[in-house]
């Protein structure tokens, strides 16, 4: 049996309401649980504390019936079957349907046969449209489906860094790390790499971090230069390299060059007098 299983109707995207507060339960299933239900596929049950179990669809017809919903005062149950229930429903699709306390709406009613003869009854129900072979499904033809609506692009993230100051790169360099601060419009992950000529080769990483932004916002990333890049500083003291952020979600990755110095030896005078 099913009740609670769907997440949402389609009639207005709420969960169904398949109990009231009296106890009256609504659920569908394949299960022939009452004697009246003579078919194999599924139908629609109510159950009821004082009475127990009955059917809400015709448990006889060869088209299934699944639950829908119900209205809060529990007058109208919703399901949709394929069954020809009213004599409206002249196709072959599929319809939703309400079962309503204290009788439906008038216009759905059989109207009385004519003086001296007429039709009465199933007599009166309009056979189905034969559709020849080949043809689409029936009621295809007659719907015009309304233009795709496209969405609005997705703005491509952005990805903003301040370029580190002449004394933020000495004290980093002096260091071996770098704290940069990157500015996001949107979440996700930021990637930062250093490269440059170490050691003779051209492109080496010096350094590489990573972040994630839960939102747009400022993620600060922590850049801590490699052995080699060190050594090289403090042989040479400075080192030229290149910066790239980029974003998980795409868009233009930022890209700064970077000159790293060391701070100049502190040196002291000695005083000779005396």
């Amino acid at each position: 049996s099913a009740t609670f299983g769907r997440s949402s109707t389609f009639f207005d995207g709420r969960d169904s309401r398949a109990v009231l507060d009296d106890g009256r339960v609504y659920f569908d299933s394949a299960d022939r649980l009452i004697p009246s239900d003579t078919n194999a596929v599924g139908d629609v049950y109510e159950h009821r504390p004082d009475r127990g179990l009955s059917l809400i669809s015709s448990g006889t017809s060869g088209e299934a019936a699944s639950f829908g919903d119900i209205s809060e005062n529990g007058r109208d149950i919703f399901f949709v079957t394929a069954d020809r229930l009213v004599p409206q429903d002249a196709d072959v699709l599929a319809d939703l349907y309400s079962a309503r306390a204290d009788g439906g709406i008038a216009a759905q009613q059989v109207a009385p046969p004519a003086p001296g003869g007429g039709c009465s009854g199933e007599a009166c129900r309009p056979a189905p449209a034969a559709v020849p072979p080949g043809s689409p499904v029936p009621g295809t033809e007659q719907f015009s489906a309304p233009d795709p609506v496209t969405p609005p692009p997705t703005p491509s993230p952005r990805v903003r860094i301040a370029t580190p100051t002449a004394r933020a790169l000495r004290v980093a360099g002096t260091r071996g790390r770098l704290l940069l601060p990157v500015q996001v419009s949107t979440a996700g992950t930021v990637r930062a790499t250093l490269r440059g000529r170490i050691a003779g080769r051209a492109g080496r990483v010096a350094a590489r971090a990573t972040g994630r932004a839960g939102k747009a916002g400022t993620v600060r990333l922590t850049l801590t230069l490699s052995r080699a890049a060190r050594q090289q500083l403090q042989r040479a003291h400075r080192l030229r390299l290149r910066l790239t952020v980029s974003h998980s979600a795409g868009g233009t990755a930022v890209a700064r060059t970077l000159t790293f110095t060391t701070a100049p030896a502190a040196t002291s005078k000695k005083d000779g007098s005396g």
